[in-house]
């Protein structure tokens, strides 16, 4: 009996050897699942759609799965959906793990299916920062930095998916399953003219909000430029060494030194070590003293003086922004304030200026708002005050920088004279240029989103005014900061946030402009056709009582930028400060007439219709956070409409609502 049962089993061995390996089913050594707590939140980040729109060129349905045009789908169907694309890559992390021998924890695991849900499973098959940072078991730091890098809209970092990103970090890490991390936040790095750095990878970073994180980010390079530092503000503004909670969720701006400049500037201390070969002698001119400083440029603390007449002997010299300093017996002086001996070995081009750091002067009145005061003549100077219309300063002298007049009001201390009425002369001194914290030089510049809202003031807290496509062509009249954001005004009124602008090259603004093209306008806006007066005029504000600058023939074919009501009467904007009267314009048919992207008329009390809670975000689109939740049957007043992603969405005094899942009453 024995030896029939050791035969049998022979033969079943052989048989099993003698199979194809594809007739016996291989299991992975992981098949991990995601929880329940990943499905939720994938539903927060994705909200429910039932019918197809169009996200990123790709049409989406439900939470966020593939669709065709037309397609529609209920929220079970949905859900179906979204756990059919998880079993797929479930199995792919899975098989990632496997390669890699990690071993990972459920959050670990529902973190990499969340990020690869939106993202793409392209990251597990390709060399990059963030499956290193997976792979290798990457510090904390490291991971932030690497999932940040993964939040881009096109080429310019999302705020949005920014936010995302943190929460998945925050789930991979310390197992939290939330929208938004409360531990977690990140900045935007802006090249500022330049390259970023890892060949134009790092423009943002992720990091702990509370403590102080070192800056990972590689410098960025411009040609002709050396890499000065971060900075808070596109000019002037304070340097940023380490991230922190300051930093949290603003953009910093990179500065330049010239390689001519940088290469010329040292930072000796000037005590007198060093070399001793005297290059040339000189005299002191000024009308009281001039400031000797530890090392060369204003940033130094001051260990002297020097009167009118001392005699000196420059030892060096040195450039710092665009100044020349010299080294003298027990510091540094500016080279404005040395007049060169005519005999012995004297450089002609130090030649003295003649004016001191605080003789009397000329009296000037400020005419802008808040205009920036700085540390030297020219922008590359940091901020060191500012002054505003109407007050009295007095200019001791004046210096050329670039095309720009600057007059010096007190020690270190120099304002852009296309800012100042000089009292001798009744009126302004120069112009070509600006210097103010919200009067700035024209720029021109591109939509970097796919809409951008309009607003009437520099604020997300002012009414949005109309919107903006991607590519639209925008002229930036000026630009301020408010709420450590920067925005730029378009018109009378109107501002756009300057994080989504791309602005253009000189010579780009230089081609539009003599094209006679609308820099300030875009193919986004309304068609219309001028019908109602055989010519129309254009003027050069929404109102009679602005000047015509040109006028229109009957039939002329137009498109409204952006919308206004003065008095009662309608006006449209067709360019760069010029309006036309909306009773003499006929818009062509589906055309909204009241904002610069179409407006949904249902505004008033409706009803929640939805089957679970409502969610309520913080702007129109599912990429903005949740501030809320609404419940079936809930009454609300929609203040106004707008059309995000092929999506309505209304505004309500809590926030904003999906208008699929509102029923409006009446």
């Amino acid at each position: 009996m024995r030896n029939r049962v050791l035969c049998a089993l022979l033969a079943l061995a052989m048989v099993l050897v003698m199979l194809p390996t594809t007739a016996v089913p291989v299991l992975a050594a992981s098949q991990m699942v995601s929880s329940d707590d990943l499905i939720n939140c994938i539903k927060e980040y994705e909200g429910f759609r039932s019918e197809a729109y169009l996200s990123g060129g790709v049409w989406s349905i439900g939470y966020g799965t593939s669709a065709k045009p037309g397609d529609t789908v209920t929220e079970t169907e949905a859900e179906q959906a979204l756990r059919a694309h998880l079993h797929s890559l479930e199995a792919t992390v899975n098989r990632f793990a496997d390669k890699y021998s990690l071993k990972l924890t459920q959050n670990q695991f529902d973190a990499l299916t969340c990020f690869s849900y939106n993202c793409g499973e392209v990251w597990m098959n390709q060399n990059g920062r963030f499956r290193d940072a997976v792979v290798k078991g990457a510090s904390e730091n490291e991971f932030l930095f690497a999932i940040s890098l993964w939040a881009n809209n096109g080429s310019a970092p999302d705020p949005g998916l920014l936010k995302r990103r943190m929460a998945e970090a925050d789930m991979y890490l310390n197992g939290v399953y939330l929208q938004k991390s409360d531990t977690y936040t990140y900045s935007i790095f802006d090249a500022n003219g330049g390259t970023p750095g890892s060949s134009g990878e790092d423009k943002m970073q992720g990091y702990r909000l509370n403590g102080q994180t070192p800056i990972l980010v590689k410098d960025p390079t411009r040609t002709g430029y050396t890499f000065a530092g971060w900075f808070t503000q596109q000019e002037g503004g304070t340097q940023v060494t380490e991230l922190g909670s300051t930093t949290a969720g603003k953009r910093l701006y990179a500065h330049y030194l010239s390689e001519e400049t940088s290469s010329e500037a040292t930072e000796q201390e000037g005590t007198g070590d060093g070399n001793t070969q005297v290059l040339f002698t000189g005299t002191v001119r000024c009308s009281t003293y001039v400031n000797v400083r530890k090392g060369a440029g204003t940033g130094n603390p001051v260990v002297s003086r020097a009167v009118n007449g001392t005699k000196v002997e420059i030892f060096e010299t040195a450039t710092v922004g665009a100044v020349k300093w010299g080294r003298i017996q027990g510091g540094w002086i500016s080279m404005d304030y040395v007049e060169p001996d005519k005999t012995g070995n004297s450089d002609k081009n130090e030649a003295a200026s003649g004016s001191s750091e605080d003789s009397g002067g000329q009296d000037g009145t400020v005419t802008a708002y808040n205009v920036n005061v700085r540390s030297g003549p020219g922008t590359q100077y940091g901020i060191v005050c500012r002054v505003t219309s109407g007050q009295k300063v007095t200019v001791y002298e004046q210096k050329t920088s670039g095309s720009l007049n600057w007059g010096r009001i007190g020690t270190n201390q120099w304002i852009c004279l296309a800012y100042v009425r000089l009292g001798a002369s009744g009126g302004e001194s120069a112009s070509g240029g600006t210097e103010s914290a919200t009067v700035q030089k024209t720029v021109a510049g591109k939509v970097n989103v796919v809409n951008l809202n309009v607003r009437s003031g520099p604020g997300t807290n002012y009414q949005r005014v109309g919107s903006f496509g991607a590519g639209a062509k925008v002229t930036i009249f000026e630009q301020t900061t408010g709420a450590g954001t920067r925005w730029g005004r378009i018109a009378n009124d109107r501002w756009v946030c300057m994080d989504y602008i791309t602005l253009v090259s000189e010579e780009e603004a230089k081609e539009e402009s003599n094209s006679g093209s609308d820099t300030g306008s875009t193919q986004e806006g309304d068609p219309a056709k001028v019908t109602g007066a055989a010519q129309l005029n254009v003027r050069s504000g929404p109102g009679t009582n602005y000047p015509r600058v040109r006028f229109l023939n009957r039939g002329t074919e137009i498109r409204i930028c952006e919308y206004r009501t003065e008095n009662g009467t309608k006006w449209g904007r067709i360019g760069v400060d010029q309006w036309v009267c909306m009773s003499y314009v006929t818009l062509e048919s589906g055309t909204a007439s009241d904002g610069g992207s179409a407006e949904d008329s249902r505004t008033g009390t409706g009803t929640v219709i939805s089957k679970t809670s409502l969610n309520v975000r913080s702007a129109a689109g599912i990429g903005n956070s949740l501030v809320g939740r609404l419940a079936p049957g809930t009454k609300v007043e929609i203040l106004r409409t707008t059309q995000e992603s092929g999506a309505w969405w209304g505004e309500t005094s809590q926030g904003w609502v999906c208008m699929d899942y509102i029923r409006m009453n009446g």
